[in-house]
């Protein structure tokens, strides 16, 4: 039977050379594409989404050419069912979502730090009037909503850089009753911000995401 350390070491050989390596990628998406569609099917508040899921896959589509949230189905719908024209929402870090929630809201601020990708979305977002996207330098970022009056968003929405110093920022920036959701929200960074944090309600969207093999967590906090 062979050792953890000479499995360790076949993978790590399978990984690097030639067409070994191909073969070793396309087998795990193909994995992972079968887990996803399992965990899809097998779950009837999920299995609606199967067919929406692997047409992504097939499309050739992304988030910002499909005004979409990079969400899972079940966070979309979500918000779907909470938005109205009369909110407002905070965005770190822009690009499909701030076009999707500029047609939904009463008023999106998002703020960004790449020149290149601001310049982009700021094309696609054009005069809309429900919608400021913002420029910032990096030590700026967090700070930005910082500017507006405790109390003031409905949700701020993570899904940019300094994820967890975003956090310290917004928290007395959401209104009662308001949300707090972060996208990836099961990387370890976020452990400290789930403690402290664990007196507001909290709903948990897993799944998969459009466009995109693998499995997500979102996170929603009710303040």
């Amino acid at each position: 039977m062979q050792s953890a350390s000479s499995q360790n070491k076949l993978i790590l050989f399978i990984r690097r050379y030639g067409p070994l390596r191909i073969v070793y990628r396309t087998s795990l998406s193909v994995y992972r594409l079968i887990r996803n569609s399992f965990l899809l099917c097998k779950n009837p508040k999920t299995i609606q989404y199967f067919i929406p899921y692997i047409g992504s896959l097939l499309s050739g589509g992304n988030t910002v050419k499909d005004k979409v949230p990079w969400l899972s189905y079940e966070a979309i719908d979500w918000l779907n069912g909470y938005l109205n024209k009369n909110m407002k929402i905070f965005e770190f870090g822009g690009g499909g979502s701030t076009l999707w929630f500029s047609q939904r809201v009463g008023e999106v601020i998002a703020v960004e730090h790449d020149l290149d990708w601001h310049k982009y979305i700021s094309g696609l977002i054009g005069d809309n009037p429900f919608c400021k996207y913002l420029l910032k330098s990096p030590e700026e970022y967090c700070e930005v909503i910082d500017e507006y009056p405790d109390n003031y968003f409905d949700i701020v929405f993570i899904d940019g850089d300094q994820r967890k110093e975003c956090v310290q920022h917004a928290l007395l920036k959401i209104k009662p009753q308001g949300y707090l959701m972060i996208d990836d929200s099961k990387e370890p960074q976020f452990y400290e911000i789930k403690e402290k944090l664990k007196n507001w309600q909290t709903k948990v969207f897993f799944g998969p995401k459009r466009y995109k093999i693998g499995i997500y967590e979102t996170t929603l906090w009710k303040k």
